[in-house]
């Protein structure tokens, strides 16, 4: 168990996505602070350290509904989803931002919340858009 309530590094205001990169470390989409933070274990295995952080603009989860999750890709590119705002964020595992896409509509590049999100063995991306009852296929090819 690591992390606690509150604003600072190591500590959450209600994580709701968690995602694995190949070496380990633990990235949390932490809702309310608007931010992604990354976690590494320590030579024990057993005690988590916070070693990277960055916000997340426009994370606002309004509802239960509207929760951010997380998935990291065999490239360490990190995706998160902002239901709110009907979009998907690409950011290196650094915290720099890639691209962002979506906007709030039924059409293919459009979402209404957006929320599960997974990346696949070929290097794509899966979104459960759950506001349009479907689930969304992206080849992410540079």
């Amino acid at each position: 168990q690591f992390g606690g309530a509150g604003l600072g590094s190591g500590q959450f205001d209600e994580p709701v996505g968690i995602a694995l990169d190949a070496d380990g470390n633990v990235y949390i989409a932490d809702t309310w602070n608007q931010r992604v933070q990354v976690f590494a274990a320590d030579e024990s295995g057993l005690i988590y350290k916070p070693i990277s952080e960055w916000a997340v603009s426009g994370w606002y989860g309004g509802s239960v509904q509207n929760k951010p999750f997380i998935a990291v890709d065999a490239q360490q590119h990190v995706y998160v989803t902002d239901p709110q705002a009907c979009r998907v964020l690409e950011f290196t595992v650094s915290g720099q931002i890639v691209r962002a896409w979506g906007t709030c509509s039924s059409d293919i590049n459009g979402f209404s919340l957006p929320v599960g999100v997974a990346v696949d063995a070929a290097g794509g991306l899966w979104v459960s858009d759950a506001g349009n009852n479907r689930l969304l296929h992206f080849s992410l090819k540079p």
